[in-house]
């Protein structure tokens, strides 16, 4: 925990990472979201092979799990955005899940809610399923 805030990393399915995050996500905690996410796509998604177009790897779904998240500033905001687009560049997707409503406020007021894909915490299983079922 480093002021506040903790990650865990899961894996409810070969292909998919769930990653729960708590407390507050803020300049101060970004490095090791950071670290801990380019390690699991480095790990997990081939390189894209340089057109634009990334090749598909075993990574299939990073679920963001923010239920626990108490506070996210936009340093945050900044770094989610940037693997999103890391991950979403070499294949995979992402998905928020369980954002309270301070959190999602925060996503509509920066119009951010428009680029992430919102689901229930309780929707983790669909998406796994989903996720196996384009393997």
């Amino acid at each position: 925990m480093r002021n506040g805030f903790t990650i865990s990393l899961m894996r409810p399915a070969p292909n998919v990472v769930q990653v729960v995050l708590g407390g507050e996500l803020d300049l101060s905690s970004v490095r090791l979201l950071d670290a801990s996410l380019r390690e699991v796509e480095d790990d997990l998604l081939e390189p894209s092979n340089g057109d634009g177009a990334g090749r598909t790897g075993i990574l299939k779904m990073v679920a963001l799990d923010l239920s626990k998240l108490e506070f996210i500033d936009s340093a945050g905001l900044t770094s989610l955005v940037q693997a999103q687009w890391r991950v979403e560049s070499r294949g995979g997707r992402v998905a928020l899940l369980g954002a309270p409503e301070r959190v999602k406020r925060l996503f509509s007021l920066t119009g951010l809610d428009h680029r992430f894909h919102f689901m229930d915490a309780s929707d983790l299983d669909r998406a796994v399923r989903t996720a196996a079922d384009a393997e």
